[in-house]
């Protein structure tokens, strides 16, 4: 195990899945100056079976719907929750 572990941050994530895992790539919108959007830039890639997956998105979702309680709805933008299919409550 290296003696540190990477600090990533993400604010892109792509998904992938195969018969045999899942992987998750996270990524980072560079600074646009200009008319066209730049790429963004992969930061991590992490790989798990589908069976840890499952366990993590369950995990993290009950995670999150204990934060809200505490802290008030996390608020998802129109155009984010439209591209990606879920409803103005979050699907919660």
């Amino acid at each position: 195990m290296p003696d540190e572990v990477p600090d990533i941050y993400a604010d892109s994530v792509y998904l992938a899945i195969s018969p045999y895992d899942l992987m998750i790539r996270l990524a980072k919108r560079p600074f646009e100056s200009g008319d066209a959007p730049a790429e963004p830039e992969t930061v991590g890639v992490v790989r798990m079976s589908h069976e840890q997956a499952k366990t993590f998105a369950v995990v993290l979702r009950n995670l999150l719907v204990e934060y809200e309680k505490g802290h008030g709805k996390i608020r998802i933008h129109s155009e984010l929750r439209e591209r990606v299919g879920i409803s103005e409550d979050g699907d919660w």
